[in-house]
């Protein structure tokens, strides 16, 4: 089998508790996202877990679900992060502790708000 197309069992595992983690941070029981995904609580677990791959129309679900990008998903990263990470490096390290407090605070407004119009 061409081992392009086979993802290791690490890079699931990895997978899956992006899915668990971003499942928890939104509020989201694995059985109300296994609903939204149209598989079982138990499929959800496997995916979670990393012991199942995520299919193609799942992963297109999750993303909306979830409101994150498939590359965030499959791979960890956002577009653009390592730019703004870059960019926070450069400020000394109080005035990046103010930073990353304002961020995780819009963050946190910006995900109420959409687990309100969820």
């Amino acid at each position: 089998m061409n081992e392009i197309n086979v993802l290791t069992e690490q890079k699931k595992q990895e997978i899956g508790k992006r899915i668990m983690l971003r499942r928890e941070r939104l509020g989201y029981s694995q059985e109300e996202l296994a609903d939204e995904l149209g598989i079982s609580k138990n499929s959800l677990g496997y995916l979670e877990r990393g012991k199942r791959e995520c299919k193609y129309g799942i992963l297109l679900t999750l993303k909306k679900s979830l409101f994150v990008s498939a590359d965030w998903l499959l791979e960890g990263d956002v577009p653009g992060s390592q730019e703004i990470i870059a960019k926070l490096q450069t400020l000394p390290l109080e005035e990046q502790k103010i930073v990353i407090a304002e961020i995780s605070n819009y963050l946190d407004d910006v995900i109420k708000k959409l687990k309100i119009s969820i």
